[in-house]
Order: structure tokens, then sequence, then C-alpha cells
């Protein structure tokens, strides 16, 4: 494009009516890429001066923020070789601020007599829409690992109700077809396995429906914990259990005191002690204890003399959708794969963490952390 015959003040008429009409940060260079002028939305975009600016090469101004790889391909190959650039996209890191994304548009103005070879870019800050645009894949991501996870807790919580309740349906055909034939003490056995496994599917469902609660709940109501009385109620919960294994249960003289929910911190105990007393020794031993752990933390442990779990089965433990089977003398016990992972989502949820330390013969130590009171 030829502009000879313009005197400069013509031409910077021109320009400024230029300038006037385009809405985005409008940048004028010569053939070296020395900044000739620009809008006024552009010296305050990137905190110039027109009179600082004016004359200097883009590669020498905001501290040679400009003198990148990317910023040098955009003129010297794009803009130089094939005359036009659109939206090219430029991530900014300007001294004064943060990282700032821009689409970057311009064209060879063609030979202008009082300036050489011109070329003109419009720049516009598209940072908040690429901020949304990273935030709505993020999203996307995001739902697309809790549908992955909802399909494998689906088909895990299924697995897991099948063979209580297959139990069920085969103990109570059993007795329907052979009840004349059974004896008293037979039918009331069986019946007995029934109600197990009704218990069964009930602690199944009441694991979900507290690890669903737990994913919406926000705001937790925070306590010091009454340990001593928490510990009794879990006791008294599973005491026919306690009687029926003759397990022996060592506890401190004093626990040391931390914040949390009540009935949540109830409810890891609760898993603690139930895994303690089927996977322990036969007859159990099992011991339960707290100290300080420094930083204001308090830990609480509990240790049973069963035959331990594997080092590489330490990080399955308490995993949602993980299940293996754990050796206790010559029985193999299964369990339904949810209670670690509740107590897990529990003491995060309370800002603590949670530990196993076992090896093959040698028992296990599970433990958790919370904020000390003081």
């Amino acid at each position: 494009m030829e502009k000879t015959g313009q005197s400069k003040e013509e031409f910077t008429i021109y320009l400024e009516n230029l300038v006037c009409i385009v809405q985005e940060d409008f940048l004028v260079l010569d053939e070296k890429f020395h900044i000739y002028d620009a809008s006024p939305s552009f010296f305050k975009t990137f905190r110039l001066t027109a009179d600082t600016a004016r004359g200097k090469s883009i590669f020498a101004i905001n501290d040679k923020a400009w003198d990148t790889p990317e910023i040098h391909a955009l003129l010297k190959e794009q803009l130089q070789e094939e005359s036009m650039v659109y939206d090219y996209i430029v991530h900014q890191k300007l001294a004064t601020s943060q990282e700032r994304v821009f689409h970057i548009n311009g064209c060879d103005f063609g030979y202008v007599e009082t300036i050489g070879r011109t070329y003109i870019l419009t720049f516009r800050d598209t940072t908040e829409q690429f901020k949304e645009r990273q935030r709505l894949y993020e999203d996307l991501d995001d739902l697309q690992n809790k549908n992955d996870a909802l399909d494998a807790f689906a088909h895990s919580v299924a697995h897991d109700l099948k063979n209580p309740v297959s139990s069920m349906i085969g103990l109570a055909s059993l007795i329907k077809r052979y009840y004349d034939k059974m004896s008293d003490a037979n039918i009331i056995d069986h019946i007995d396995d029934i109600i197990t496994s009704g218990y069964q599917i009930q602690e199944i469902i009441d694991s979900t429906l507290m690890l669903a609660m737990l994913d919406r709940s926000d705001k937790v109501e925070i306590v010091p914990l009454d340990m001593h009385t928490i510990i009794e109620r879990v006791e008294q919960s599973l005491n026919h259990r306690i009687r029926e294994t003759k397990a022996t249960i060592k506890y401190p003289d004093e626990w040391h005191s931390a914040l949390g929910q009540p009935s949540w911190v109830e409810l890891v105990w609760m898993n603690y002690l139930s895994n303690a007393l089927k996977y322990g020794g036969r007859p159990p031993i099992i011991t339960l204890g707290s100290e300080h752990s420094g930083n204001g933390v308090v830990k609480y442990w509990i240790e049973d003399n069963g035959n331990g779990v594997a080092s590489e089965n330490h990080d399955l433990l308490f995993e949602s959708f993980t299940r293996f089977q754990s050796k206790n003398g010559s029985e193999y016990i299964e369990g339904h794969g949810l209670g670690l992972a509740l107590v897990k989502k529990i003491v995060n949820k309370l800002n603590g963490h949670v530990y196993v330390e076992s090896d093959i013969g040698k028992g296990s130590r599970f433990s958790f952390t919370l904020p000390a009171t003081s």
C-alpha cells in the first residue's frame, strides 16, 4: 500500500483517525519493529507513555517482556513473510502483573513515505476468556472423573450387596424347602446367618449414604472431643462381637484432646475396631492409644495381633473400589471395601490424615490425626 505524496502531518492525522475507530489496543511499527505510534489504550494496557515508548523497539519495552521467541516468530516469520496475522495467541508475563493472554491480529500496511515499511497490530486481552475456558475444561474433566468414579462405585456396591443378598435368598429357600426335615437348632442357625447378612447389607448401605453425605458437606461443626465417651459408645455397639471373638482390648490411661465431629469420629473408631476384631489374631489382642505428634496435631491409633497386610497393599486399603483378601490364619476374610474409604474421607474432612503400619506376620497399626485443642 503506497502512501507516497502524503506529508508527515497528513499521515499523522490519517493515523489518528484510524486509531480512533479501532476499539482494541492498536500499535504501529516501522520496518525495524520500532514503535511509531499506538492508541492511548495500548499505552494504558501495557503501562507505557507515548513519550517513552515511541521510537523504541517493541523488544525493548516492558523490561524486554516482548523479547520472546513467539513474538519474534510473529513479527519476523508470519508478519514479514505472510503479510497478515490472524488471532495469534500469546501468553505474556509483564513485570507488574500476572500472566495475561492476548489475541494479536496484524498486517503489513505497506510502504509509507515518512515511516518506510509499516506494520499494524491490534491486541485483544482475552485473559478472562482463557481462564473461563480453562475452568470449563477442568470442570468437564472433574465431571468425567466423577462419572467414572460413580460407575465404579455403583459396580462396587452392587458386587458387595450381591453376596449377602444371595446368601439370604439361599438360606431362606433352604428353610422353605426342608423346613419339615430340619431341626429347630438348624433352623435357628440359618436364621442367625440371614440376620448377619441383613446387618452386612445395612452396613454397606449406611457406609454408602455416609460417603455421599460427606461429599455434599461443606461446613462441619468442629468441637473438642470427649474421646473416652466416644470409645465407650463404640465398645457398647461392638460388645457382642467382642465377646464372640474373646478379644482383649487395652485402653490408655488418658486420651489426648483433639477437635472433630463426635459422630463422625465414632464411625472412624467403629471401622478401625471392627477391622481389628475381624482381622486380628485368634483371639484378638487390641491396643488403643493417642499421642501428640507435634505441630498442633494429635495421633490416635489402634494395634492388632493379626497376620498383617503386605506393604504393597497399604495404599489400596483406603480406596473405595479396591478389595483384596487378607489371610487370618488358614481363613481368608473379605470385606466390602467401603469402611476404610469412609474413614479416610471423614478424617480428611476434619483436616486430618490416615495411616497404616503393617507387614505380613507382624500385625497392623492403623492411625489417624486430628487438630489438637490447643
